[in-house]
């Protein structure tokens, strides 16, 4: 009874330190501070959560990235039962997007959606992408679905990764 006890409070020891360190994989990954990143709807009055997943059609997505020094690396990869390699394949994108390092094409298309690239994320000290008017074209597809777009960023001071879950309604049928 006695070692069964010490094993009960070693285990809460364990999950409350778990706890109050936030231990999650939205943290920076090497301990150091890396980016900000949050999320709000467009005129910056709601902050969402990201360990929550939402609705598409009841969010706005903005997402706000800030480095105290230079970001060098900005990637986003997705991962969507609707928005496949062969969907974005379609628009001239992939799945994996790296949004400072972007092959030519994929820059294109990048900028034609209204996403920074290249320099227009490694001169600034701070860097807004909005997706809020992407959403509409999402349900579009015709299918209910999940979709999830893991944004990591990474400066001097670390990597900071972050998920935005988003669920996806089919369209009604008219």
């Amino acid at each position: 009874m006695k070692n069964y006890m010490k094993y009960l409070v070693s285990c809460s020891v364990v999950i409350a330190a778990m706890f109050l360190t936030g231990c999650d994989k939205d943290k920076p990954e090497d301990g150091g501070n890396g980016p900000s990143i949050t999320w709000t709807n467009t005129a910056g009055t709601t902050t969402y959560d990201f360990s929550k997943r939402y609705d598409s059609s009841e969010v706005e997505v903005l997402i706000k990235a800030v480095t105290e020094s230079a970001f060098t690396k900005f990637t986003v990869d997705i991962d969507s039962n609707l928005l496949t390699a062969e969907v974005l394949g379609l628009a001239g994108l992939t799945t994996k997007l790296d949004l400072i390092n972007p092959s030519v094409a994929e820059a294109a298309a990048l900028q034609n959606l209204g996403f920074p690239t290249g320099t227009g994320i490694t001169s600034k000290k701070s860097v807004s992408i909005d997706i809020t008017n992407l959403l509409p074209m999402i349900s579009m597809l015709g299918q209910a679905g999940t979709c999830d777009f893991k944004l990591t960023a990474t400066d001097a001071s670390g990597t900071t990764v972050k998920t935005v879950k988003l669920d996806v309604a089919a369209p009604a049928v008219q």
